[in-house]
C-alpha cells in the first residue's frame, strides 16, 4: 500500500530480502516514493541481491487482459531478466534508466497528470450542473479530447457519480499517491503544485466515509449537497 507497508514486508529477520538467494531479484511493482527505492536498492546491494522498480500504469482489468505499462529501471542485467515477466502483464515495457528511483519519479508524473484530469473534469461537471446545462455536452467535449479508454471510463464515472461499481482503485491509494506527489515536489523531484488542493480533496472525501470508493469519487467533495452522495 504505502513505504511503511513495503518497508515492513522486506526488511527483518523473516523478511523478504532475508529469504532472497544472493543475486535474486526484488521486482517491486508498487507505487513508492523515490527515496525508498534508493533505500532499497541499497539494500539489497549489501545483501547480494538485486532491486529492480517496475511501477505500472492501469487498473486491474488492464493488468487481467495484460494491457498495462510498465516502467522498469535499475541495473541493466537485472532489468534484462525482468523483462519477460513483466511482458506477460503489459503492453508495454519501458526501460527508464540504471537508478531504479527513475521508474518511481516517472510514475509519479504520470499519476500527478491523471489525478489532475479527474480533478479538472470534476470541475467542469460541476459547473454544467450547477449552470443547469446537460453534462452529456461535457461528456462529449472530454470524448473527442480524452480518446483513451481508460480516460472515457473516468469520464462515464464522474458523469454518473458511480463510484461503487468494479472499484479497481480505492481513494484510500490514491490519496497516499498523491502524498508521494507532494514529498516529491518538496524534495525537487518533481513540480505537482496542484497536488496539494487534490489532496484536500481526497481527505475531506475521506472524512465523509468515502475511503472505499473509487479514487475519482474525491471530485464529488465539491458539489452541491443534493448531488454529493
Amino acid at each position: 500500500m504505502d513505504d511503511a507497508s513495503l518497508r515492513a514486508v522486506v526488511h527483518g529477520d523473516d523478511g523478504l530480502r532475508a529469504g532472497l538467494k544472493r543475486g535474486a531479484i526484488h521486482l517491486c511493482a508498487t507505487t513508492i516514493s523515490p527515496d525508498l527505492a534508493r533505500e532499497l536498492a541499497e539494500a539489497h546491494r549489501h545483501h547480494g541481491s538485486a532491486f529492480v522498480s517496475g511501477p505500472v500504469v492501469g487498473r486491474p482489468d488492464a493488468a487481467a487482459s495484460a494491457q498495462l505499462v510498465s516502467f522498469l529501471a535499475g541495473e541493466p542485467a537485472a532489468v534484462a531478466r525482468c523483462r519477460a515477466l513483466c511482458a506477460a502483464y503489459s503492453q508495454a515495457v519501458i526501460v527508464v534508466g540504471d537508478a531504479p528511483a527513475l521508474a518511481n519519479t516517472l510514475k509519479l508524473c504520470i499519476n500527478y497528470f491523471l489525478v489532475a484530469s479527474l480533478d479538472l473534469m470534476g470541475q467542469v461537471y460541476a459547473s454544467a450542473d450547477l449552470a443547469g446545462i446537460d453534462t452529456r455536452y461535457v461528456a462529449q467535449f472530454i470524448e473527442r479530447v480524452y480518446a483513451h479508454p481508460t480516460f472515457l471510463m473516468y469520464s462515464r464515472r464522474i458523469d454518473r457519480h458511480d463510484y461503487d461499481d468494479k472499484v479497481g482503485f480505492e481513494l484510500s491509494g490514491g490519496l497516499k499517491d498523491v502524498n508521494l506527489m507532494i514529498e516529491a515536489s518538496a524534495d525537487g523531484e518533481g513540480s505537482f503544485d496542484y497536488a496539494a488542493a487534490i489532496a484536500a480533496k481526497m481527505r475531506k472525501a475521506i472524512e465523509m466515509g468515502w475511503s472505499w470508493r473509487d479514487c475519482c469519487a474525491f471530485v464529488d467533495v465539491a458539489r452541491t449537497g443534493s448531488v454529493c452522495r
